[in-house]
């Protein structure tokens, strides 16, 4: 997986209204992998990467901040690992919805995303 943001698209207007130069002060980048992806598979569709969630938060002192939105869009790059996962029929990467409860299609291997990182997967026909 490759994720490409630009570390000042993470200073948004919330965070500059919590930062007062302190040297305790930093800006997190989580990436987790998840065990529960198959859970919301849709038919048709088999797993073909390991699913990633990414959040993004500003911590300072003990207190801790989500930025939810970035100023500029990030880029996420997904490349199937053909020996673990060797269907590769039409992969292509999915973000997970939460309202939905559902993982929804982004179109290619590789995406955009401007609101609060999310979670991610490479999907492909069974």
């Amino acid at each position: 997986m490759t994720t490409i943001i630009n570390v000042k698209d993470l200073y948004t207007l919330e965070v500059s209204k919590k930062d007062k130069g302190n040297k305790d002060a930093y800006i997190n980048i989580h990436i987790d992998r998840l065990k529960e992806a198959s859970l919301h598979v849709p038919r048709g569709r088999s797993i073909s990467s390991r699913a990633y969630n990414i959040t993004f938060d500003y911590q300072y002192g003990k207190d801790i901040l989500d930025i939810n939105t970035l100023l500029r869009p990030g880029k996420i790059i997904l490349k199937q690992d053909s020996i673990s996962y060797p269907n590769t029929r039409n992969t292509s990467l999915y973000r997970f919805n939460e309202p939905t409860g559902q993982y929804v299609g982004l179109g290619s291997t590789e995406a955009a995303f401007r609101t609060k990182g999310g979670k991610y997967i490479l999907l492909s026909n069974k």
